[in-house]
């Protein structure tokens, strides 16, 4: 029986050796590598915008908002709706990964807008956030196109595109 299990064991290590060679890829031209690069959202320069307050840098530690978005898979050029964007804290983030060519929707409703006080009025103030629009609406009136939004983060679910 011993003699079995040494037989066994020894057969078992023969396969851990180093894998067989792999041919490696062919390289990718120049400007595909360009294209992957133009489309790879950089969570963490967005979070570290030199436009954000401090208030929010101090939210970062516990959100982690970095890890959440690349999550949600939010990508520049995408039109993304922040359904109860509250004071507006991920919307401005939203809004830097999303960057010119994409748009943050932020969604709000009368009791959020008295909860978070002027903290929305601030962050959108002088058009700050210009790739950025309002939607204040209550929930039961709320009317959205199909395909209207590539993203709409906290919903895991992809919309559009």
């Amino acid at each position: 029986m011993r003699n079995t299990l040494i037989i066994a064991a020894v057969v078992l290590l023969a396969g851990c050796g180093e894998p067989a060679q792999q041919d490696a890829p062919a390289e990718t031209p120049a400007a595909a590598i360009d294209a992957v690069v133009d489309s790879t959202p950089n969570y963490k320069a967005a979070v570290s915008n030199s436009a954000r307050s401090e208030a929010d840098r101090e939210r970062d530690a516990s959100r982690k908002p970095a890890e959440v978005l690349e999550f949600f898979g939010v990508k520049p050029g995408m039109r993304v709706l922040d359904m109860f964007s509250g004071g507006g804290y991920y919307t401005e983030i939203l809004s830097y990964v999303v960057g010119p060519d994409g748009m943050v929707v932020a969604h709000s409703n009368e009791a959020y807008a008295g909860f978070v006080g002027d903290e929305a009025i601030t962050r959108y103030a002088n058009d700050r956030l210009s790739n950025t629009e309002i939607l204040m609406a209550e929930n039961n009136e709320l009317q959205l196109e199909a395909d209207q939004f590539d993203a709409i983060p906290g919903r895991r679910n992809r919309c559009g595109r």
